[in-house]
This record gives C-alpha cells, structure tokens and sequence, in this order.
C-alpha cells in the first residue's frame, strides 16, 4: 500500500531539536547528505507472526530501494500482528480486533512523533491491511486503490507473483514524486474519489466493514421504508436488529414458533402453560433482576477494550 501523510513535516521544521534529532539519526548510520533528502517512512507488518507477514521483509527492501534512488531517505518501522487461525479455538482469539487498532495507534504514533514527508505503507491480511486505512483486507485494499492511494493494478496480485517486488519498488518511487511536489492525502482523496470507491465497493460487495456508519432498525419493514424514502445514503450499512424475550427464556419455559405469522412468544413458564400477561410479568421479573455478567479480564489490553468499546450498533468506536 502507498499513501502520502496527511501532514508531511521536513525535519527541518523541528529547529528547536534539530541537533538532538540530528546526532540520533547519525548515530543509526545516517550521513549528513541523508539529513536534507525526503525523509520517507517505510512502515511494515513483517514478523514471524503469520504466514501472510513473514515474507513481507523483501518488499521493505524494495521500497527502500525505490526511495533510495529517487533521492529520498526511508527509515523502516515495523509492527507485526497476530494470526487468526493460530488465535482462533480459545480465548486468545478476543485480541484479534484488538490488534487491527493497535497497529492503527502504532502506525499513528511512528508517523507523528518523528516527522516525515511521505509514507509507504507494506501489510497484508485481515488485520494489518485494515490497520493501515481501517478496513478489510481485500475489500479495503480494492478501495484503497479506487481511492488513489494504490499503483493501479496492485490491489489483489497474489502473495507469490514476482510482480510484487516490482511494485513495492514503484511504490517507493512514486512516494517520492508525492513528497517532491507537496501532494498530501487530503490533495488525493476527494468527494469525488470516495464516491467512486464506494460505487466500486457495491460492485464487488464488499465487506461491510469498510463502511463508515452504520444505521439500525428494529424491523425489516422499517429498513425497506427508509431505502424507498430515501434515507440511505451513501456510506451507510443497513443492519437490522432482532429484539425480543429470548435473553430472558430459563431452562423449562414453553415458545411457540408461528413461521408464516412471523411469531415467535413465550406461552409459558417452567413447563406451564399462562396467560399472557402473566407470562410478561415474569419475563419483566427476570430483567429487572438481571445484572450484566462481570469481565473475566482483569488487567491488560482487553480489560481497557471490555470497559471501553461501544457496540458496532452505535458505531463500534473506543469511548472515552
């Protein structure tokens, strides 16, 4: 993936530190032509962690090379991520949404606290593509190239084309062309431009994940009402929410199921067949007694996430 910082800022403009940035930049090999080229970061998901990471070194390189010869100077951050399928069948598989928004936050925080001209951005996978632009893996990457954040064509080539390195080495160029002539993401993504990524989104069907505001209705009739109303908009996910007595049904309780109705009712109680009213008096008995079951995490990243995340009904956001 390539983009451009939305804010690019030359070292220079760090003059009240600019000695100490200097002597610490010298100090990992840098030369002092280095200090007045493009600084670029190579930011990249490359570890051991996953099979879709451990071979993403060579395409650092490669980006590194095209910076390089275009008369830039790249500096490579990494920040590897988790994999699924080795996550998955116990309770570790809870870090795995964690993850995509660490990365984001990390990817976020190497890329403000130095100060860069342009970013080249090298992930693949569920979690680390989305953590780059916060999305889906082949979705987002599909959009991000509709967005003209991608060289075209590079969004689905196969993890073994050979194609790749070349890419990864245009990618390096091309940022630096960006840098040179001062265009920043906000200059590239328009009105225009998302509107055709989210037309090019429709067309592949594309996660819905990608989308950016979701908006949910208590019954299928409502949500068919509002798209005849015009009420949904570009951008928006429809998601309709099944509400009901379910949650509140005990071992023994009596359901009729009425398919061509559309009913579904609790009719008794321990076995019992009652009124229905009576039957709603026990359910509301139950509510009223019920307590939201205690966070089995205790400290760490997923104590602050169970505490802190809203549900994706309200728009799956981090609450302050």
């Amino acid at each position: 993936m390539i983009s451009v910082n939305s804010a690019p800022i030359h070292l220079h403009t760090f003059a009240g530190t600019k000695r100490e940035l200097i002597g610490r930049k010298i100090g990992m090999g840098w030369t002092v032509a280095d200090l007045d080229k493009p600084q670029i970061l190579v930011e990249s998901t490359f570890g051991d962690s996953h099979p879709g990471s451990a071979h993403l070194d060579q395409f650092v390189g490669e980006a590194v090379k095209g910076i390089t010869e275009a008369g830039g100077k790249a500096a490579c951050y990494f920040v590897t991520y988790i994999c699924d399928g080795i996550a998955q069948g116990h309770d570790s598989i809870n870090y795995s949404l964690v993850s995509r928004d660490m990365i984001a936050n990390m990817i976020e925080i190497h890329g403000n606290s130095t100060g860069f001209d342009g970013g080249v951005f090298i992930a693949s996978c569920d979690k680390s593509v989305p953590a780059c632009l916060m999305g889906t893996a082949s979705t987002m990457q599909i959009m991000t190239e509709a967005l003209g954040l991608m060289l075209p064509g590079s969004a689905l080539m196969p993890a073994t084309s050979i194609e790749l390195k070349e890419m990864a080495y245009k990618a390096g160029a091309q940022v630096m062309q960006l840098a040179l002539k001062g265009l920043r993401v906000s200059d590239i993504v328009t009105k225009q431009s998302f509107e055709n990524a989210i037309m090019v989104h429709a067309a592949i069907s594309g996660s819905i994940q990608a989308v950016l505001k979701a908006r949910p209705f208590d019954c299928e009739e409502d949500a068919i009402a509002a798209v005849l109303l015009h009420q949904i908009h570009p951008g928006n996910a429809v998601i309709i929410r099944y509400e009901g007595p379910i949650a509140l049904i005990e071992e023994g309780d009596l359901i009729r199921i009425d398919i061509p109705s559309r009913i579904l009712e609790v009719v008794g109680i321990n076995g019992i067949e009652m009124p229905q009213e009576e039957v709603n008096k026990v359910l509301a008995q139950r509510k009223t007694a019920w307590k939201p079951k205690e966070s089995k995490y205790k400290r760490g990243v997923l104590k602050l996430f169970s505490e802190k995340a809203v549900s994706p009904m309200k728009g799956g956001y981090m609450n302050d």
